[in-house]
């Protein structure tokens, strides 16, 4: 288990490297900081390259949780393979960073000042409780991803080669 939220998955499909491009690509808006009401059709936000992609889910409503996709596409005499890297955003990453460390300074400060146990065991379940949100929402928007990852690639679950990512 990382302490770092990210998950990494390998995905083998009968398309070329060519093809998933362009069918990534036919999804995918580009990014802005505005959301771009024309391209409904569009499911994901980001970068599409030649064989590698940086893309998130397009959301109508914030959601700190949503993962970052970072996947390079590889030629094979089948098909090809894909490696996908979901992490969190840096600005989530940092605001959890953030939060865990003051909870954890506010704690230890609670220890040095002689205050009862109690106020330092809260500080500290403060931060932890932060993670475990943060970790669980996290995977839950990892799964709902890697869905529409999957079902805009058309390939299935079948297909994924480490069977111990659920």
């Amino acid at each position: 288990m990382n302490l770092i939220p990210r998950q990494t998955e390998t995905v083998i499909s009968p398309l070329t490297p060519a093809m998933i491009s362009r069918r990534l690509d036919s999804l995918t808006a580009s990014p802005s900081l505005r959301s771009n009401r024309f391209d409904k059709d569009k499911l994901f936000q980001g970068k599409v390259g030649n064989y590698s992609f940086v893309v998130s889910r397009k959301i109508s409503h914030p959601n700190n949780f949503i993962p970052l996709v970072n996947g390079t596409v590889e030629s094979t005499s089948k098909g090809s393979i894909i490696f996908i890297k979901y992490t969190l955003f840096r600005s989530s990453l940092l605001f959890l960073s953030f939060a865990i460390i003051i909870a954890v300074l506010i704690g230890i400060a609670f220890i040095f000042t002689g205050l009862p146990w109690l106020y330092s065991i809260t500080a500290f379940a403060f931060g932890l409780a932060n993670y475990l949100v943060t970790l669980l929402n996290f995977n839950r928007q990892v799964r709902i991803t890697h869905e529409s990852l999957l079902n805009t690639l058309n390939i299935d679950d079948e297909d994924i080669d480490d069977p111990s990512y659920f």
